[in-house]
């Protein structure tokens, strides 16, 4: 599934068969969330863009293929990323490295997306990290 459908379809709508190069929407909207969460983050104790306007975002999904195309659409925006399959490895990462924003897949194995976010929004530390949940399941 690309990145594209993953984030800029409507719930109920049939997704499109577009590639990024056009989906000069979808890109404006991604360099905004970004500009706005890099801006944001670089006042924020422990960010890791206090001195760029890069972001660091962590991509939590178990499909390859959606975070391999999540990794290509941030990355490609000048950001850094680093990605987990599941949310103990998610929860390892944010323990090694501060992020400015997570994109979590909702339908993750063992502990789920919502699980994962109420996990997170119980330590101090990242009860002010954005998140962003999204899923690719069609039902």
């Amino acid at each position: 599934m690309s990145a594209d459908r993953l984030i800029a379809a409507p719930r109920g709508a049939a997704p499109a068969n577009r590639s990024r190069d056009t989906c000069p929407t979808e890109r404006l909207l991604f360099q905004t969330l970004l500009t706005s969460i890099s801006s944001r983050s670089r006042s924020m104790p422990g960010s890791t863009s206090l001195t760029t306007n890069a972001a660091t975002l962590l991509i939590v999904n178990d499909d390859n293929g959606a975070r391999h195309e999540l990794r290509s659409v941030f990355e490609g925006a000048g950001h850094r990323t680093i990605a987990a399959e599941d949310a103990p490895a998610a929860l390892r990462l944010l323990q090694k490295e501060p992020c400015d924003l997570v994109m979590l897949d909702l339908v993750l194995p063992d502990v789920d997306g919502l699980a994962l976010c109420r996990l997170m929004r119980a330590q101090p530390a990242m009860q002010q990290l954005p998140v962003i949940i999204f899923s690719a399941d069609d039902s």
